[in-house]
């Protein structure tokens, strides 16, 4: 192989790999405002969830009920509004060092000259793993709002 057909057979992986990183960025774009809708949701949810709780312990407060399984079910709630708020500092503190590196430095020129602990995969970009705080805290109050509604039902059944 000469110079000249190995400077081509580079350059056909560079085009592969452009096209490659191009695929996966257009896949994050499209799956942010997805992700965004969901932690959205979330908050709507135990928020909601919280306030129609607060409601029928004070529709039913004359009565005599379970209302230690209704509080519970409140506690839930908010709980899961708590951890959101949790995950949301959490990403603002973990942002603002990437915030900080970019005030510092000029703007990255090439992907090597981002500091490891700084540089982020696609999946972290559009926050899809575990290791982003708001999808961590997302999963901890989904379950919380699950466990609200279930117990919140069973409330109900037996008052």
């Amino acid at each position: 192989m000469d110079k000249d057909e190995n400077d081509e057979s580079a350059e056909t992986r560079f085009r592969e790999y452009q096209r490659s990183v191009e695929a996966i960025d257009r896949t994050v774009a499209n799956l942010q405002p997805a992700y965004i809708q969901a932690l959205n949701s979330i908050w709507i949810a135990n928020a909601g969830a919280s306030l129609a709780t607060l409601s029928f312990i004070g529709a039913t407060f004359h009565k005599s009920g379970p209302r230690l399984i209704l509080l519970s079910t409140l506690g839930c709630f908010v709980l899961g509004l708590i951890s959101m708020g949790a995950g949301i500092l959490g990403w603002l503190i973990k942002e603002r060092r990437w915030l900080a590196y970019i005030d510092k430095h000029e703007p990255p020129l090439a992907t090597l000259d981002v500091p490891a602990n700084l540089a982020k995969s696609p999946t972290e970009q559009a926050g899809l793993r575990l290791k982003d705080p708001r999808t961590t805290s997302a999963l901890i109050s989904g379950a919380l709002f699950v466990f609200g509604c279930v117990t919140g039902l069973f409330a109900l059944l037996l008052g």
